[in-house]
């Protein structure tokens, strides 16, 4: 290497959230797993992925939009959910009307963005025209042929809005002509972020978000040359189990999953890819068969950990819980503190220094994650404070019971939307939102997570004591809790 790296350097481990992350930095490190194929796919007009907040999911469509921008003949739209909120007024709660007015919403987003490519302010009568013009109207046409043929009408020397005319120029006339008669090469990417992003589990908004996914399917159906990609957290989706037409969905969705040897893959990418881009290595190196030379270059070769050595590896997935976007955060703050005390790699005791404050950051996102779900989300897991880290099942339920249950009486919120009837349904909250991870008592010392087997908390294994629950670590220093493996 040809010179030190510098911690301090915020670029060194990626940026925590991927929809700000410089799309060329993002693909010089992303991951394309095979689950990935369909989504990123032009020939597939609709596509949702579904996942946990900090998987990847904004990571994975702003690579979406990347991929797409190297095509002059995509006309591409990055928005969030609150953006296209921010164009209507939701005040309807019929599934019908509400499915039929988010697809007038997007469709007055596509005229916007094509506006705007024209050189047509989205503030402009003819604009506001477009805008309101009704669905039924391009139903089976080519989007951009319909919306451009509107635009020309409304721009036509004939037409009169607000008492006075709407000239054509030259450059807007000859760009009108060339997107009509060249429309059908052209596709819209409509690129959906957050939709969910100020979910709260109330009926009005599972109908409005059910609503919108319905609108999508009828959308790329409905009207030739839109494609959508969105995201959705999979907790949301759960939650929206019982809105109608949602069972047909299934085969428009992407699981966003990580196993060890992608997460290995992609601490060792994001150091290589920094590494490249500073001119910091003359040697060529590979993200796979080099990790632990490139890996090395950052962190200490050897990590004590329970009783033995592991690599640095071993804590870094232990502590992010398999989510990218925490192991960047714990591979940032970690580094911050060893250039602090002057380190030249990081080690154990650089991890063990941030744990505190990073297990505030994973209660916090605790709270904005499933808060609609539960409210009560602090309260619970703050009994946890100071206790044990393992618990059986009987032991979990006492602790529950005594430290919350008790004290909270009538006060109980809904979990889920349900009325909860004892401690066992807070315990299997707790697993599902990964803040307990199961393990067998007596048969193997493997960790078993929700998302691996979401029914195990409901096995007999556990309801005959056989389980031992932890507080995942993550979480323990915020919650003075002893002890890390």
């Amino acid at each position: 290497m040809k010179a030190e790296v510098d911690f301090y350097d915020s670029e060194l481990f990626g940026n925590d959230a991927g929809e700000d992350e410089d799309p060329e930095v993002l693909d010089s490190y992303f991951i394309n797993k095979v689950e990935f194929n369909k989504f990123l796919s032009e020939k597939v007009g609709l596509c949702v992925a579904r996942a946990k907040k900090g998987m990847g999911k904004s990571a994975l469509l702003n690579r979406m939009a990347y991929s797409l921008s190297k095509h002059d003949s995509n006309i591409i739209i990055k928005v969030t959910g609150n953006d296209l909120l921010g164009l209507g007024d939701f005040q309807g709660k019929d599934q019908a009307y509400l499915e039929n007015y988010w697809k007038r919403i997007i469709l007055k987003r596509i005229a916007i963005e094509i506006g705007a490519n024209i050189g047509i302010a989205a503030t402009d009568d003819a604009m506001s025209l477009v805008e309101a013009a009704e669905y039924e109207g391009f139903k089976q046409k080519n989007i951009i042929g319909s919306i451009i043929s509107r635009i020309k009408l409304s721009l036509g020397g004939a037409v009169s809005l607000e008492r006075r005319e709407l000239k054509i120029s030259e450059g807007i006339g000859f760009a009108l002509d060339r997107y009509l008669q060249e429309c059908d090469k052209y596709s819209v990417w409509l690129l959906i972020d957050d939709i969910d992003a100020t979910y709260i589990d109330t009926p009005d908004y599972q109908s409005r978000i059910g609503a919108f996914f319905g609108a999508l399917r009828l959308i790329v159906n409905e009207l030739k040359g839109v494609k959508v990609r969105a995201t959705v957290r999979s907790d949301v989706w759960t939650n929206l189990r019982k809105v109608e037409h949602l069972d047909k969905w299934e085969q428009y969705i992407v699981d966003i999953k990580w196993d060890d040897a992608s997460m290995r893959r992609m601490l060792s990418m994001r150091i290589l890819s920094y590494l490249k881009r500073n001119d910091l290595i003359d040697v060529s190196l590979d993200a796979v068969n080099d990790y632990k030379e490139i890996v090395e270059l950052v962190f200490l070769r050897n990590f004590p950990w329970d009783g033995g050595v592991v690599d640095s590896f071993v804590p870094l997935k232990l502590f992010s819980a398999g989510r990218p976007r925490w192991m960047g955060q714990i591979c940032r703050m970690s580094g911050e503190c060893c250039a602090n005390r002057g380190g030249a790699r990081i080690g154990i005791d650089d991890i063990k220094e941030i744990l505190e404050n990073f297990g505030l950051n994973r209660v916090n996102d605790l709270m904005k994650e499933h808060s609609h779900q539960f409210p009560h989300v602090d309260k619970l897991v703050d009994i946890f404070r100071g206790n044990k880290k393992s618990y059986s099942l009987v032991e979990l339920s006492m602790l529950l019971k005594e430290k919350y249950t008790v004290f909270v009486g009538e006060d109980m919120p809904k979990l889920d939307g349900i009325a909860v009837k004892d401690e066992f349904q807070l315990g299997r909250f707790l697993y599902k939102i990964g803040f307990l991870s199961g393990q067998h008592a007596n048969k193997f010392k493997k960790w078993i997570h929700y998302n691996e087997q979401p029914d195990f908390f409901d096995s007999m294994d556990n309801k005959n004591g056989q389980v031992k629950w932890h507080v995942h670590p993550s979480y323990r220093a915020y919650l003075r809790i002893n002890g890390y493996d």
